[in-house]
């Protein structure tokens, strides 16, 4: 799982294959399928039509909120994300 530190050195995504990669990085570090790990498009049109401030992280399975943090980025929980993922893997 990326640390606080690991975040800051990802660089910023220019294209959307930059995005894909990364976030295939970030699911082979959990052991997930990437199948399962949903990405914005590199214009961002996700986030711009359902963006809030401030933010959470939130893990939704078939329609049910299973986990969430607290408002972000300021109380991300990557260990908290990391610990529930592999519990469920």
């Amino acid at each position: 799982m990326y640390t606080k530190s690991e975040f800051s050195k990802v660089q910023h995504a220019r294209t959307t294959a930059d995005r894909l990669a990364t976030a295939r990085t970030f699911a082979a570090s959990l052991g997930l399928d990437r199948s399962l790990v949903l990405v914005d498009s590199i214009d961002d049109t996700l986030e711009q039509r359902y963006e809030a401030r401030p933010e959470r992280l939130y893990v939704v399975q078939n329609g049910r909120v299973l986990w969430r943090c607290g408002l972000g980025p300021w109380e991300y929980d990557p260990a908290g994300l990391e610990a529930f993922l592999r519990a469920r893997a």
